[in-house]
């Protein structure tokens, strides 16, 4: 990963006259990782750019029709100068039309290209559309990618050249996550979370999405519960109505209702208390473009076991236990291990605590001020 950094204090005002930066994001907040990154990322350069948020000029009927939503007329408000940074793939189709210059683009992934069945269960118009962004994007004047997971995806799924792309990884903020003593009365209290005096707690934090490799999970936590070793899963995060059918209907086939417990998104303030409760997170994901639950689970004191998919052996180095996506009898043997080996905690906690420091939101800012600066016409 980029190690160099770069500050605003070492610029000229002559080599300022690239401002405004213009952050393109259709919201920020804790509704989804991009989310997350974009209202991070704008936090931080704040303090080092005149940063305005912006987002994108809808065509007409795009309240009654969404899919027009990925089909933008301009960025709006548009000063017509400065840079523009799209932090999502979806709208980079502007560029095919009304490119704005000079432009930067932040890749997460490219879930329904690195695995396939995502892109099989996808309607026709939405793969349309998500093409028709990718031609997009391959106009931008550069490329962040969040992980060398997704840089590579990106050289070999779209031809990018390596020399048009830079990794910026993203960040955890170690004020907001950290490990919070309770007795569980606070989650009793705002989330109806039921005691659970018998039994440890796994947590899971994200969406719905297939690639979340949810069905997994579920055929893991039954080989627990036939071995004998009492868990229950609780499930934060929001999802497409489609997939939480299809993950309540799992849960019913395996007989696991009085086992999972469904959350829904919490606010990022409620995050750390989740995390703090839970004996392991896991993530057993086919495809993560970073994976930011991992290094708040950790920045919270708390194991982690995830997959060996994309960035995620990236993001967690040594400080997790992974497994491969499909191993649901790994899966439940690498919880066992961590719920029954308190060496195996104690040593995960700790090396997860040292791992998460190697990434903040003040790094993620600066290195992103570094691409700027790489833009044509910015000197």
């Amino acid at each position: 990963m980029p190690s160099s950094f770069s500050s605003t204090s070492s610029l000229s005002s002559s080599q300022r006259d690239w401002e405004p930066v213009h952050l393109i994001a259709e919201g920020i907040g804790p509704h989804s990782g991009i989310s997350r990154y974009a209202g991070e990322l704008y936090r931080r350069l704040q303090q080092q750019a005149d940063v305005r948020l912006c987002s994108f000029r809808p065509p007409p009927l795009a309240g009654r029709f969404t899919f027009l939503e990925h089909l933008p007329l301009g960025v709006a408000p548009d000063s017509g100068r400065g840079v523009y940074h799209f932090t999502r793939i979806m709208g980079c189709a502007l560029m095919l039309w009304r490119p704005v210059r000079p432009a930067v683009a932040t890749v997460h992934d490219l879930g329904p290209l690195v695995w396939p069945p995502e892109a099989a269960k996808s309607p026709l118009l939405d793969r349309a559309l998500f093409r028709l962004s990718l031609e997009g994007l391959k106009r931008m004047d550069r490329l962040i990618a969040v992980s060398e997971a997704t840089a590579q995806s990106m050289e070999e799924q779209l031809a990018i050249p390596r020399a048009r792309i830079d990794v910026v990884p993203e960040g955890v903020d170690p004020d907001r996550f950290q490990r919070v003593p309770q007795d569980g009365t606070l989650l009793a209290e705002r989330y109806g979370l039921p005691d659970w005096p018998d039994g440890s707690t796994l947590l899971h934090v994200g969406g719905e999405a297939p690639r979340k490799n949810l069905a997994v999970l579920l055929q893991a936590l039954t080989l627990l519960k036939r071995d004998g070793l009492p868990a229950r899963l609780v499930k934060v995060g929001g999802s497409q109505l489609d997939h939480h059918r299809q993950f309540v209907a799992d849960i019913v086939r395996l007989g696991l209702e009085a086992d999972v417990v469904l959350v829904g998104p919490v606010p990022d303030n409620d995050l750390p208390l989740f995390y703090s409760a839970a004996d392991v997170l896991l993530l057993p994901s086919y495809v993560e473009g970073f994976g930011l639950p991992v290094l708040e689970a950790m920045a919270c004191g708390t194991p982690v076991v995830c997959s060996t998919a994309g960035s995620l052996p990236e993001v967690a180095g040594d400080a997790a236990l992974l497994v491969p996506p499909d191993d649901a009898a790994g899966l439940a043997d690498a919880i066992a291990t961590v719920l029954q080996q308190a060496d195996v905690r104690q040593r995960l906690a700790e090396k997860g605590l040292a791992r998460c420091r190697q990434f903040s939101w003040q790094r993620t800012a600066a290195e992103t001020m570094a691409v700027y600066q790489k833009l044509p016409g910015v000197v």
